[in-house]
């Protein structure tokens, strides 16, 4: 189970600005195939549901204190972050594009 080593939320403030919105957080790596076949699912939840979350892409090679500061071990992974700043829950590996608008309904609601 991912045990980030502190909040993950300044780390991704820092990276990506401040935002109102709930945050997933998409970590993956250009060697991963499972990661590449995610892509375009990833592109278009954040296309659909723009004003519902904010979907920020991570690739751990070229942001590896991020990836460090979620626990990040395996990709692709996704972290949902809620509006109040609060860990929403976690995906690891590859996932359907239901269950990732599953993982996103639970922090935009």
């Amino acid at each position: 189970m991912l045990r980030p080593k502190r909040s993950i939320y300044p780390a991704a403030e820092k990276r990506f600005g401040k935002n109102s919105l709930p945050i997933l957080i998409s970590f993956s790596a250009g060697w991963c195939s499972h990661c590449t076949e995610m892509k375009p699912i990833v592109r278009k939840l954040a296309d659909e549901l723009k004003t519902k979350v904010m979907i920020l892409p991570v690739d751990i090679d070229d942001e590896p204190d991020l990836a460090e500061a979620a626990g990040i071990k395996a990709v692709p992974a996704f972290i949902a972050i809620d509006q109040a700043r609060n860990l929403g829950g976690l995906l690891i590996g590859q996932q359907s594009e239901k269950e990732l608008h599953m993982l996103i309904e639970q922090i935009a609601s």
